[in-house]
């Protein structure tokens, strides 16, 4: 099975889609989401979210950080 990590950045009103992740094992993946969620929360963006999907687009984790 294959997983995804979306990013969404937001800031002075425009919001930015990071290069979506892809990733065949999940404990790398989840590794990996809470890696870029340390980033989001030290970010200082208006809105940054870090989302974990599987290959059939099933959220496995979400989070949103705002300043």
């Amino acid at each position: 099975m294959n997983y995804i990590i979306i990013e969404a950045q937001t800031s002075n009103g425009q919001t930015a889609i990071v290069t979506p992740a892809v990733y065949s094992d999940r404990i790398e993946a989840e590794a990996e989401f809470l890696l870029k969620c340390s980033y989001a929360r030290r970010s200082g963006l208006a809105a940054h979210t870090v989302i974990l999907l599987d290959q059939e687009g099933k959220v496995i984790a979400e989070k949103c950080f705002k300043a």
